[in-house]
């Protein structure tokens, strides 16, 4: 898969048809909907995409063929195993608060297409992740022995608490998988 679309040509065919994401939430949709539904997402995603637009003109049609090629190339990064998947932001010319920008919309794209796609079976039947995320909200409040703590050894070293020191440590996970059903 050769064909790439440009992240502005992408920013300025969205503006152009009235769509209301702009291209980096875009693509970080698409990523977060692949991620769950798979194949099955990319109408879905068109459509919330271009929710809003008029379907008959001739802006909104162009954007849409972009948009496919979008979904096809992104598509084909996450699937291939020894691909170089990239989030669709602005060149490296840009300034710096232009990429930020973009890439904290690609960051909101992207997890509300995690929440909003379609899941599959595991969460129709009520799996829910048991304890596995509980334990990371709970790492802010745990502290290590202080037999455990170990002091600064360096100044150029940045200081972790030592709560996130025995939240890093698998010794620390809960030993129950996180995929198994209560």
């Amino acid at each position: 898969m050769q064909e790439k679309v440009d992240y502005d040509a992408l920013e300025d065919a969205l503006k152009r048809c009235g769509a209301s994401w702009d291209a980096a939430q875009t693509h970080g949709l698409l990523t977060g909907r692949l991620a769950v539904a798979g194949v099955p997402a990319g109408p879905e995603w068109l459509q919330h995409v271009l929710e809003g637009t008029d379907q008959n003109n001739a802006l909104t049609l162009e954007c849409q063929k972009m948009l496919d090629t979008v979904y096809q190339s992104t598509f084909w990064h996450l699937s291939e195993r020894l691909s170089e998947f990239m989030p669709l932001l602005p060149d490296d010319d840009s300034d710096a608060r232009t990429r930020t920008v973009a890439m904290a919309h690609w960051c909101e794209g992207f997890l509300h297409g995690l929440v909003s796609a379609r899941h599959g079976d595991a969460f129709a039947t009520g799996w829910r992740p048991s304890r596995f995320p509980t334990s990371f909200a709970t790492c802010s409040r745990l502290r290590a022995p202080k037999s455990t703590r170990r002091p600064m050894t360096s100044p150029m070293r940045p200081h972790t608490p030592n709560s996130l020191n025995t939240c890093a440590s698998p010794r620390s996970w809960p030993t129950r998988s996180f995929r198994t059903t209560p």
